[in-house]
């Protein structure tokens, strides 16, 4: 069976010049968004924008399900609004970049 990850993107990857694009290939964010169960839907007030919540499927002490979500990201695109999401549900709505990375 063969790998899902385009050859050129596994290459750049193994040789350090680029990391997982999670928020450009479908391949490697649409695994992330089933799993987190994220919503992606259009924002028709932002042309070409997309509005990104993560659903945190959590039940309380007697076992009956709470909807909760940890908060909705919006971007360009519906993958990089889903990351966005999922790293906010992770970290927070704020992240400090370290320094190196920028």
């Amino acid at each position: 069976m063969g790998s899902p990850v385009k050859k050129w993107i596994l290459d750049d990857h193994n040789e350090g010049l680029r990391t997982d694009p999670y928020s450009t290939d479908w391949l490697f964010g649409g695994p992330i968004i089933e799993r987190e169960n994220i919503t992606i839907t259009p924002l028709f007030f932002m042309e070409g924008g997309w509005r990104a919540n993560h659903h945190n499927l959590r039940y309380d002490d007697m076992g009956e399900y709470i909807n909760g979500s940890d908060g909705m990201q919006d971007g360009p695109t519906a993958l990089i609004a889903a990351m966005r999401c999922f790293v906010a549900s992770k970290m927070g709505d704020e992240v400090t970049v370290p320094e190196g990375l920028l």
